[in-house]
């Protein structure tokens, strides 16, 4: 009976990783990171619009020859890039550099007057994007300075340009580690509920009845009394003549009547935003070698004929929370603890 009701919540936690693995691994699939690490090398600028309409949105490419429009990129008043152009076969390209790639040519200040006017055999790696985006007000003034007209010199520039400050690596590469590591906790957790499958006995819950004895033993005691001498049962939780058992719908606990010192009540006030959500109540189940059991899925009339029970049945568990009965409570299970030590030696 036990073993079967850790293999079913451990079926229903699964569910959760599951969904966050496959979540994540829709967003590897969504973001293009092999492009992204990987970005195609062109020869010419000039490939660029077969590439942005094959979808290849990220490359490499080296100019012979770029010239300073004198138009910057600024994002919060802060210069990032400046615009440069080339022309291949009558038509214009635009590149938009990084200014970090610049100071290369004597750019300490990022100052215009800094800027190189021609650049020779540069290589640039970003993103290739519309000359929509761009602003129109780039386009006005450069008409402007060259006494043409916006229409005519959008008409000479290609339609798509390359951008390097939209190709921010190091964010992506901090982005695969997050997923990287999102996946390995998600794996983790399902390798966990996966043990607890197969070997019910490892169950977290079971596992603090070491303090008790053998794990195997005890269960099978009380899987016995389960069958056949139930006293009391309150909900999800089920008192036998040597055991307290919660069988929640994600959780089991189970504790040794013998050893429980304390127990009480514990209402919680919920509050999401503005919203007041309904009082959350919890039985605390507290027994020797500190063994701290919370049920969190306990309702408060539950609870409440709980505690009735065990004031009733056993005289020396300590019921409701004071500061006097926390004291009291938790010296008496560290004293337990520390006597079991001193027996050991």
């Amino acid at each position: 009976m036990i073993e079967s009701h850790i293999r079913k919540i451990s079926v229903r936690r699964m569910l959760l990783p599951f969904l966050c693995i496959i979540i994540v691994g829709l967003l590897f699939a969504f973001l293009p990171f092999s492009q992204i690490f990987h970005p195609t090398k062109l020869e010419e600028i000039s490939a660029i619009t077969l590439q942005y309409e094959q979808h290849e949105y990220y490359v490499n490419v080296t100019c012979d020859e770029l010239h300073y429009t004198g138009y910057d990129y600024y994002l919060n008043d802060d210069k990032l890039g400046a615009y440069y152009y080339t022309f291949v076969d009558n038509t214009c390209y635009l590149v938009l550099l990084e200014i970090d790639d610049l100071t290369f040519f004597g750019n300490p200040r990022g100052n215009n007057r800094w800027l190189e006017p021609v650049l020779t055999d540069f290589a640039a790696t970003g993103k290739l994007r519309k000359i929509s985006e761009i602003p129109d007000e780039l386009f006005a003034s450069l008409a402007t300075d060259l006494n043409w007209t916006t229409d005519g010199v959008l008409e000479s520039c290609n339609t798509y340009y390359l951008d390097e400050c939209s190709y921010d690596l190091d964010f992506y590469q901090h982005l695969r580690i997050i997923f990287c590591v999102l996946l390995g906790i998600f794996a983790f957790w399902i390798i966990i509920l996966l043990v607890w499958i197969m070997h019910p006995h490892a169950y977290w819950g079971c596992l603090k009845l070491l303090r008790y004895g053998t794990i195997r033993e005890q269960i099978a005691r009380a899987n016995s009394e389960l069958s056949s001498d139930v006293s009391a049962q309150f909900g999800i939780a089920t008192l036998t003549p040597n055991y307290y058992l919660v069988f929640g719908k994600y959780q089991f606990q189970i504790m040794p009547r013998r050893h429980i010192v304390w127990a009480y009540k514990l209402a919680t006030m919920q509050k999401l935003l503005f919203f007041r959500l309904p009082i959350r109540y919890e039985l605390h189940v507290l027994g020797r070698g500190s063994v701290l059991l919370e049920s969190e899925q306990m309702s408060a009339d539950d609870s409440t004929r709980i505690l009735r029970y065990l004031k009733e049945t056993q005289p020396d568990v300590i019921v409701g929370y004071t500061d006097t009965n926390r004291r009291h409570a938790w010296s008496l299970s560290l004293g337990r603890r520390k006597m079991k030590k001193n027996n050991s030696k």
